[in-house]
């Protein structure tokens, strides 16, 4: 797992993440004010990655829309087929 790329970790921050724990089961026992600690008192970074390790993440897109019962609709409608194009000899007509 590339820690860099979770929500409110930065260049700045993530040498004292990593100095501070040693891996991510604990990294998931820190508290916000821990997080915040580590990542060198940026609190709004450490409020979004706490977040993102704890809370249950949101569906998004056809696949929330399909659990939540609404299928109908998600889907655009093929044109329908026909001449895109008009031949050359139609021109000469």
């Amino acid at each position: 797992m590339q820690i860099c790329k979770l929500p409110g970790v930065t260049s700045r921050n993530v040498f004292g993440l990593l100095n501070a724990a040693s891996d991510l089961p604990e990294l998931l026992e820190f508290s916000e004010d821990d997080l915040e600690s580590a990542m060198g008192g940026e609190r709004e970074n450490a409020l979004l990655l706490h977040r993102a390790l704890h809370e249950k993440p949101q569906q998004q897109g056809a696949a929330a829309n399909a659990q939540q019962g609404g299928g109908e609709g998600t889907r655009r409608e093929r044109p329908k087929a026909g001449k895109r194009f008009k031949s050359k000899n139609a021109e000469n007509k």
